[in-house]
């Protein structure tokens, strides 16, 4: 019964992890807790749902499990971050670079890159240039 019914509970616990390769380990859990209980003569008279609600609390425990260690490495990552913000001039330096920055933006924004050949141009053909227009001039020669 239990080669029967292993197919549909790897399934019903891959969904619930969210893995086909976590699915395997929580019906292989759960296929040692069956026999474990049935060994110690526990008496079944719907093996099905009994084995579907031991696979459904194995894989709850799988997936508490996996948060409890999510949560312990998210900690532990923050806790080994270094706050560069601390000194007053880190801040104040960065604070001044993202306001030069914001100047520029709009200087930017106004220029579109052309490239041009060597041959359309007529330089001294050492490679593609790179030349910036005004988006006014959009349709004029440099």
């Amino acid at each position: 019964m239990l080669v029967g019914l292993r197919p549909k509970l790897h399934r019903y616990a891959a969904r619930m992890a969210g893995s086909a390769i976590e699915g395997e380990d929580i019906v292989q859990e759960a296929v040692v807790k069956a026999l474990a209980a049935h060994d110690g003569g526990a008496r079944v008279e719907r093996p099905e749902q009994w084995l579907f609600r031991i696979a459904h609390n194995a894989a709850q425990d799988h997936l508490r499990r996996r948060q409890r260690e999510r949560s312990r490495m998210s900690e532990a990552d923050m806790t080994a971050i270094a706050d560069l913000s601390a000194s007053a001039e880190t801040r104040l330096a960065t604070a001044m670079s993202l306001g030069r920055f914001m100047r520029l933006t709009p200087l930017i924004a106004s220029r579109r890159p052309i490239f041009s050949s060597p041959l359309a141009s007529g330089h001294d053909g050492s490679g593609p240039r790179l030349l910036l227009r005004n988006r006014s001039s959009a349709g004029k020669c440099p």
